[in-house]
């Protein structure tokens, strides 16, 4: 590009993927400088993946950004970031990718990402639950039967196995049981949000 390029680093394997090509390309192309690297930080929670991030940047010899989104920024930014969204969204996620966008406008004009990476190696719990239940549909009890014990032996514990699979009904029941369980399930996040913001 004609303009500064930069990638979004989350530490997973993906955007980790896209910062060592990307490095690779601006050496052949003989520069001496690295990528430069976009990254939300969550200090202390299991989600914050910055010490891989951090490797991956180091090792690609990038200029590395990092943005910590809040608790408090999210509330602060919510009502912009519904009105340029304009259609529902199913997390916090998106903020955190609002976040990221931000501070890459101050720095680049072209941004890479690793985004749908994990849709399409089927890196979300819910592709392997849709698979189970697939088994399931087809009558394909053995197979069915193998997966689910490599689920549960997997996970760190009974509530983990059963966190891996506690999505299967979604799958196996019919568009009139779905409708009801989702209604429950939104009824009460929506219940909870609202005693949130109450505190």
């Amino acid at each position: 590009a004609d303009v500064p390029v930069g990638t979004c680093l989350s530490g997973g394997l993906d955007s980790s993927v896209v910062v060592a090509i990307m490095a690779e390309l601006l050496r052949r192309d003989g520069h001496t400088h690295g990528p430069r690297t976009f990254t939300a930080v969550y200090p202390g929670e299991p989600i914050d993946e910055s010490a891989f991030a951090r490797l991956a940047a180091q090792q690609a010899g990038a200029s590395s950004h990092f943005v910590y989104p809040s608790r408090e920024g999210y509330w602060q930014t919510l009502p912009t970031l519904l009105y340029y969204q304009d259609e529902p969204f199913g997390g916090p996620s998106a903020y955190a990718q609002w976040e990221v966008m931000r501070e890459v406008s101050r720095h680049v004009k072209v941004v890479l990402d690793g985004q749908g990476g994990d849709e399409v190696f089927a890196g979300y719990r819910d592709y392997r639950v849709s698979f189970l239940a697939q088994l399931l549909v087809q009558g394909r009890i053995g197979s069915l039967l193998s997966e689910l014990w490599r689920t549960i032996r997997h996970a760190k514990d009974l509530r983990g196995a059963l966190a891996e699979v506690k999505s299967f009904p979604l799958f196996v029941l019919g568009n009139r049981g779905r409708r009801l369980l989702y209604r429950v399930r939104y009824h009460r996040e929506w219940e909870r949000s609202q005693q949130e913001l109450i505190l």
